[in-house]
């Protein structure tokens, strides 16, 4: 349902540039823990953990770009998530 709504509704803000008053709303922890699970429909299970555990290891205690975060992704499942990304990062 989430998904489908977020597809469907374009007033949603960009995941990817939240206004400040929207940092922790409905974007936030439903539409983005929406992205995570079908990220991890999309490359699969052993690729996101593996993807998910070299993120932690390479960034823990420190920080990370969103750029950053999905290239240790596209390494894990050695694939491109461009076109899956160009859906749920809408400009």
């Amino acid at each position: 349902k989430i998904y489908q709504d977020f597809l469907s509704n374009s007033e949603y803000n960009n995941l990817a540039d939240l206004p400040i008053d929207n940092m922790f709303g409905y974007e936030t922890y439903y539409i983005g823990a929406t992205l995570f699970y079908k990220l991890r429909q999309e490359i699969g299970d052993e690729a996101f953990l593996t993807g998910i555990n070299d993120y932690i290891f390479s960034y823990s205690g420190g920080n990370s770009s969103n750029e950053e975060f999905f290239e240790v992704i596209e390494n894990a499942c050695s694939c491109s998530i461009d076109e899956f990304l160009d859906k749920w990062l809408k400009p």
